[in-house]
Parts: C-alpha cells; sequence; structure tokens
C-alpha cells in the first residue's frame, strides 16, 4: 500500500498493540477511545519528549484523532479479515510473549500452521496491518 503515513502515527500503533492492555480492542473502538494521558503509559522508560510528539500526532490523526485510527482498522479489518486475524493472532499470542507448549515450537510457527503461511509471512503481515492502519489513518479516507 503505497501513501503517506506519518510515522508518529504509525509508532503510536505499534505501541497501542504492543503495551496497552487491551490494545486490539482499543484499535477497533470496543473500548473507549485513546486519551492524550494514555501516551506516556506506552513509552518505555516514559520519554516526556517522544510522549508529546505522540500527542500531537494522535490529535492532529487524519483530523479526527482516535476516531480516524478506529474508522482505519474496522475498514482494514472488514475489507481483509485472513490479514487482520494473523495480525490479531500475532498481537495475542506472540507480543505478549506466549510461548507453546510443544517441544521446539513457538507460538509464532503455532500461528503460521494455523493459517498456513510461513513464520516470516505472519511478522511481515503483522507490520503491514499496522502500517496500512497508519496510512489510511493518516489520510483520513477511513474517517
Amino acid at each position: 500500500m503505497n501513501g503517506f503515513v506519518d510515522h508518529r502515527v504509525e509508532e503510536l500503533l505499534e505501541r497501542v498493540v504492543r503495551f496497552h492492555p487491551c490494545g486490539l480492542r482499543l484499535l477497533t473502538g470496543e473500548i473507549p477511545d485513546l486519551e492524550p494521558e494514555d501516551i506516556p503509559r506506552l513509552l518505555e522508560g516514559h520519554d516526556e519528549v517522544r510522549g508529546k510528539v505522540l500527542k500531537e500526532a494522535l490529535a492532529r490523526v487524519g483530523g479526527g484523532g482516535w476516531r480516524s485510527v478506529i474508522a482505519a482498522a474496522r475498514a482494514y479489518r472488514k475489507s481483509w479479515p485472513k490479514e487482520w486475524e494473523i495480525f490479531a493472532d500475532h498481537a495475542i499470542w506472540v507480543e505478549v510473549g506466549g510461548t507453546s507448549r510443544l517441544p521446539g515450537e513457538s507460538q509464532l510457527d503455532r500461528i503460521a500452521g494455523k493459517h498456513g503461511v510461513s513464520s516470516d509471512t505472519v511478522q511481515r503481515r503483522r507490520k503491514q496491518v499496522v502500517l496500512a492502519i497508519a496510512q489510511t489513518a493518516s489520510s483520513g479516507r477511513a474517517a
């Protein structure tokens, strides 16, 4: 997917997915919106300067703030359900450090097997979904 992306929005989405306890539900609007004061919790080491930059990105994203992100995530999920499912499985089972009890098999391998793709494809899809949502939200096309 080519187009403009505000990399601060991409970074913010990465942090939401990785560090917010309900990141996927927040991303799809199933729980209340992300507020600017939530951002410092998403920053490792509570970097105040980076927090300010991400707050500004959130305020300007697609002209609609977090609502633009939710609209973009919902549109992606509807248009690309298989990719979304891979992304969600990765966020739920790999991001949190989940491990398989099967000897020699990682959660990443299990997710790849579940979806009939390689582990590299799972990792690539994980990154592509965040980028696509960030691009769409940044452009305001889904809002």
